[in-house]
This record gives C-alpha cells, structure tokens and sequence, in this order.
C-alpha cells in the first residue's frame, strides 16, 4: 500500500497553485498585522495628544486664578472622550 502512495505524483499546476496560495497567504497575514498594529498605533497617539491637550487647558485655566465651577465644563476644554476627575487634596 506504501508503495501506491509514494508513487502518487502532483502534477507541476497543481504544486505552483499551492505553492502561490502559501504565498498569498503570508501576504495577507502580514498586511493584517500591519493594518491592526498601524491602527492601534494611531489611535494611541490620538488618546495620549487628546489628554495632554486636555491637562494643559485644565491647568493654564486654573493657573490663570479661574475657581472650579461649572464654566470650566462650559469652557470645552476638555477633547472628546477625555473625562476630567478632580481630587481635593485634604492635608491633616
């Protein structure tokens, strides 16, 4: 039975078709990864921009003597997506 399986040959189309399939496969896979990774990428860098703009506002507001009240929601200081939490800072 050996002997009938070993002499099974592919024909040369056929081991070029898989062959350009394996090929095409790692194309694909690798412009996937890079597509994810490059998209993550930028939208990190769009967070971390969006919150250092946002505390640079926030903080030349409040260092400008402006108290905390509801003008500095009002003001749209803040990017989108950016949430602002204020902690008192109580010193005994």
């Amino acid at each position: 039975m050996w002997s009938k399986i070993k002499k099974f040959t592919i024909s040369m189309s056929i081991q070029l078709t898989i062959f350009y399939i394996g090929i095409l496969f790692c194309i694909l896979f690798i412009m996937s990864f890079f597509t994810v990774w490059g998209i993550q990428y930028i939208m990190f860098m769009q967070a971390e921009n969006d919150i250092i703009s946002s505390a640079n506002n926030i903080t030349s507001y409040l260092a400008a003597g402006h108290p905390l009240d509801q003008q500095l929601l009002s003001e749209n200081f803040l990017a989108s997506d950016v949430i602002l939490r204020i902690y008192v800072n109580k010193v005994t």
